[in-house]
């Protein structure tokens, strides 16, 4: 049925590739990376010798670990191939059937539209020999790949999805204390170093904790010895870790009391989770590698956000409950997370996978096995303090042939689809069930958040804003915010039937069209025992040279909240709602390949304007943002609350950069004055070129290809600017990137690091970009030169793209997080570098002849 849901194939579209001799070799090129000899030799009807022998003659280095492309990156290969390949060869090369094709395009974050809504139609590649001419041509390439590729193959590399390989030592990956750590060592009177001679006093209901019991295995691990119970083998202990759990105490569930003596260390908290966040605070005082080196002092700290959930780095969207847990929530990542502060991880759920569909009983074929993965995610995340929250967007839309034998059912229509009507008794039912199955076959489950006006097609209303538009009978009787207000809280009443403790956040993402009457009488009308989440800068007004907008997506080049999420969290307050921001605090659409943006200024201010605000819950990113990260670490320094302590960026930098954090400090400062440059509007930031930055092909001639939703920008610069003026979005770019550079001349001394490499990273989009706008501008005329004047230009800036292309290869090799990000997997990976190369080389020869 799924299948129906296919994109169209469209006849008059074509990609040319002219740096490929044939259509054959930019096949083998683009997939060499991802997908095995063996099968690429199946695709394309050959043995696999042949395959081998086209790789070696193009340079191309040899495979490695091809498997886990299949498995974590197959959106990467389906972009690839889109224009490649026809769908009979797509399938043959994913191994899927059209069944899985249409279900991955249709629920994986939008990659249907993300590819463009259609199907180029693609002539089927098969392998022949190469003639004369396309010999010759494959020898240039080839030299090529010689000269500024092949010589990287000696440096040192980490394979692609190799995120957490290497151990984060406790010092890099604890939050950032505020009062900035200690240097202090053993000596000084003022510091107590833990060893081995010290023994656990702990009440039991402490030991009974998943978490506490983990932050000990991991504590063996990283500092090599274990508090243990006083015994014959150790009857005069030099110091005691004492832990006492006060179920009386009249506080929240994670706070916690800290008190460093000379032979003693005391973490009191109400519960268990209070303990966990205390010993980890325990850990994160310390400076010095391998072992304990602790002030004496004393700690009181509250959570000034009582949940904090993000977003896996590396979690599988579209079938995360398909494929083994830890390929999504590698145990790393989660000691990362709780380390950071982050208390909940999200993932999408969509329900007729996850609980029995009593329409059409084969969409849910598997149920029972993704049902047991959510349970072993859950029992993960309770070993690191970290609850499991899932993304409902419901009920999903069906294809119209669905209705035929349910048209009872039937809401309003969107194309070849329409809704299932939330008014209707047997879709209240199907809701309902299905959320307390999840619920009840998943005991611990942290809870649920819901977008109900946008993303995909669900309610009669979730695309629709007036009832005059709406051609459902049932809707038609109702407004948009009576359906919200109804769906959300029979998903809230129903989950917490089940268990009271679960949380339920009602995103307003998309709510504006209803007026702030319309979403006011929402919130009235809504379970009181839902969290109103609100996007912290949606409708921000802001300016841009002459241009003045207001915001309608995420962004770290501007600090909210806006005004109407102000507005929308005291109508919650008013009616009793708990509040929620829905915040990115590494990285935006404005620059999603870089893991993180470092702004730690603008982070600080975002922070800083909530906390004041009393915004008591936070959702830390969306499907891009997840990275554990130098930002996270300054935002975690506002998850709690310490009495008689304020938080200090300079001691935070010096904890962080010890004697280079001036020249830190400098460089941060400029990069956030750069960035305030950026031409923000929300279509620019979905088509523009700054995500796949050197990685976007430079075209001799225009394609007339229209950019897609954060995947392929091509050359489309009117869809890249929107609202922009060409000359004013070109000047936009040169001054961020300007800007960055002359912050990262303030890093020149600092030795190579991961922060040097990401702030490298982000000044290399913002470059390319830039040198992309101006390519086209002059290419097709509308910068007005002589001939020589432009053929000069066009070759000095592909001379850049190129260099930038191996500078981002080289970053890649040592950096796998660079251009990667969740949803689109890897956004752009080496292979696309390597053709960003041949490409450029291909444009020199030909201007410079």
């Amino acid at each position: 049925m799924l299948t129906d849901t296919l994109p169209k194939i469209r006849e008059d579209i074509e990609l040319e590739l002219p740096h490929f001799p044939t259509r054959m070799q930019a096949v083998i090129f683009r997939l060499w990376e991802m997908v095995p000899a063996a099968r690429l030799a199946e695709v394309l009807e050959t043995d696999e010798a042949h395959i081998r022998q086209l790789a070696q003659d193009m340079a191309l280095p040899p495979q490695k670990n091809t498997g886990e492309w299949m498995e974590k990156g197959y959106i990467t290969i389906i972009r690839s191939a889109w224009y490649l390949l026809p769908y009979e060869q797509l399938l043959k090369l994913l191994d899927w059937d059209a069944e899985q094709l249409a279900y991955i395009l249709k629920e994986d974050d939008f990659l249907d539209i993300k590819l463009g809504s259609l199907k180029p139609a693609c002539e089927p590649v098969r392998y022949r020999e190469l003639n004369e001419e396309e010999r010759r041509e494959t020898k240039r390439l080839r030299e090529v790949m010689e000269r500024y590729i092949r010589n990287l193959d000696g440096e040192d590399r980490t394979l692609p999805f190799a995120f957490f390989e290497k151990k984060i030592p406790p010092e890099e990956s604890n939050c950032v204390p505020k009062e900035g750590g200690t240097k202090e060592t053993e000596s000084d009177p003022g510091t107590v170093c833990p060893n081995d001679k010290w023994v656990l006093d702990a009440d039991p209901k402490c030991l009974k904790s998943e978490a506490v019991k983990q932050f000990f295995d991991d504590f063996h691990i990283d500092y090599g010895f274990t508090f243990t119970a006083q015994d014959e083998k150790n009857p005069v202990p030099e110091g005691r870790l004492t832990l006492r759990i006060h179920p009386e105490w009249q506080k929240e569930r994670e706070y916690h009391e800290l008190t460093i003596e000379k032979h003693r260390i005391l973490i009191e908290a109400k519960e268990p989770d209070g303990i966990f966040r205390g010993l980890l605070y325990m850990e994160a005082l310390s400076r010095s590698p391998g072992r304990l080196a602790l002030p004496i002092a004393s700690y009181r700290r509250t959570p000034s956000f009582t949940t904090r959930f993000i977003y896996s780095y590396c979690g599988i969207y579209g079938n995360a409950f398909d494929v083994p847990v830890l390929i999504s929530y590698p145990e790393q990542l989660m000691k990362s997370y709780a380390r950071l502060g982050i208390n909940g991880v999200w993932l999408p759920a969509v329900l007729y996978k996850m609980t029995p569909f009593p329409f059409e009983p084969a969409l849910s074929d598997g149920w029972q096995e993704r049902m047991e993965r959510l349970n072993e995610l859950i029992a993960l995340g309770r070993r690191y303090g970290i609850r499991i929250y899932l993304y409902l967007n419901e009920p999903r839309s069906m294809p119209l042939s669905f209705f035929e034998k349910y048209p009872e059912l039937k809401g309003h229509t969107f194309g070849e689809n329409a809704s299932l009507c939330t008014q209707s008794e047997g879709v209240q039912r199907y809701i309902a069930d299905a959320v307390k199955t999840l619920c009840e076959m998943a005991p611990g489950l942290g809870g649920f958040f819901t977008i109900t006006r946008s993303e995909n097609h669900t309610n009669c209303y979730s695309h629709v804003d007036t009832k005059d538009e709406q051609e459902c009978p049932r809707c038609r009787n109702k407004e948009p915010w009576e359906v919200v207000a109804e769906l959300n809280s029979l998903i809230a009443r129903t989950a917490r039937s089940v268990d009271p403790s679960i949380q339920v956040f009602a995103w307003t993402w998309s709510w504006s069209p209803m007026g702030n009457d319309g979403v006011r009488r929402c919130i009235e009308a809504s379970d009181p025992g839902i969290t109103l989440m609100c996007t912290n800068e949606e409708h921000l007004d802001y300016t841009v040279g002459p241009v003045k907008e207001h915001l309608r997506d995420y962004t770290l080049s501007r600090i909210g909240p806006s005004v109407q999420s102000r507005t929308f969290w005291d109508y919650a307050k008013a009616n009793g709602h708990a509040t929620a921001a829905k915040v990115q605090l590494n990285n935006t659409w404005e620059a999603s390949t870089a893991p993180y943006i470092p702004v730690y200024e603008n982070i600080l201010k975002i922070m800083r304007n909530l906390k004041e605000l009393g915004v008591e819950n936070l959702m830390v990113s969306w499907t891009l943002g997840g990275y554990p990260s130098e930002n996270l670490k300054f935002a975690s320094s506002f998850f709690f609350e310490e009495e008689n302590k304020s938080f200090s960026y300079e001691e935070a930098l010096n904890f962080l950069y010890q004697e280079k954090a001036p020249a830190v400090s400098r460089a941060v400062h400029k990069f956030c004055e750069a960035f305030s440059n950026y031409p923000f509007y929300v279509e620019s930031v979905y088509n523009g070129p700054h995500n796949a930055g050197p990685s976007n092909l430079l075209y001799g001639r225009p394609t007339g290809l229209k950019a897609t939703m954060t995947c392929y920008a091509f050359d489309d610069l009117d869809s890249w600017r929107t609202i922009f003026e060409e000359e004013l979005y070109e000047d936009c770019f040169r001054q961020v990137a300007e800007g960055w550079q002359e912050g990262m001349t303030e890093l020149a001394a600092l030795e190579e690091c991961e922060f040097k490499d990401i702030a490298r990273m982000c000044g290399i989009l913002f470059t390319s970009s830039y040198n992309q706008i101006r390519f086209i501008r002059i290419r097709d005329g509308h910068i007005k030169l002589s001939p020589q004047d432009r053929r000069l230009a066009l070759t000095e800036l592909a001379k850049q793209e190129l260099k930038l292309a191996v500078t981002t290869y080289r970053l890649m090799l040592r950096n796998p997080s660079i251009g990667y990000e969740a949803a689109n997997h890897y956004y752009f990976n080496r292979s696309m570098l390597m053709e960003k190369v041949i490409n450029c080389a291909d444009l020199i020869r030909k201007y410079e002849n």
